[in-house]
């Protein structure tokens, strides 16, 4: 098919603005990392790093299973472009991380305590699961309520997760 790069083949495959399913999966994995290390005894700054290195390791484990998933399919040599592809795909699971992280950050910094940063890294995580839920909703579902309610159910996750940290610590 002339005219049919990478390029034009990522975009076919792929809508722009990334996996929404990555960033669910970001804001879940975010909050189960935080509310686990927060059982234990981790100070602030081993907190800070344990998730920002936990969420690369699995941004990477995503990449690397989507570029031997598409190998498979198209058999073609790999290309670069293609793994880019990828990881730009699934690159919403790292900005999943980003407000998480800004909180423990800051406890670092000694704005707030340990404990406030892991309130707030969890609140912004249930925040973004609900704000994810509703966005997908809308346009999966095309109504008002339905978006709400999967938005309501993304939210749930991420509050289960929090329910579960109450119990054990």
């Amino acid at each position: 098919m002339e005219g049919f790069n990478e390029r034009t083949r990522a975009r076919a495959v792929r809508p722009a603005g990334g996996d929404f399913a990555a960033a669910v999966y970001g804001s879940i994995l975010a909050a189960a990392v935080v509310a686990s290390l927060d059982v234990g005894d981790v100070a602030a700054p081993a907190m800070t790093v344990s998730l920002g290195g936990t969420m690369i390791v699995f941004w990477l484990s995503h990449v690397w299973a989507d570029a031997v998933a598409d190998r498979m399919r198209d058999g073609r040599s790999y290309a670069w472009g293609r793994l880019r592809a990828a990881a730009m795909w699934h690159w919403p699971m790292l900005e999943a991380a980003l407000g998480p992280l800004a909180a423990l950050a800051l406890a670092d910094l000694g704005v707030w305590s340990r404990a406030t940063a892991v309130g707030v890294a969890l609140a912004i995580s249930v925040v973004q699961l609900v704000g994810w839920g509703i966005v997908v909703g809308r346009r999966t579902f095309d109504s008002w309520p339905a978006a709400l309610l999967s938005g309501a159910v993304d939210g749930l996750l991420g509050f289960a997760l929090v329910i579960l940290k109450t119990l054990v610590h």
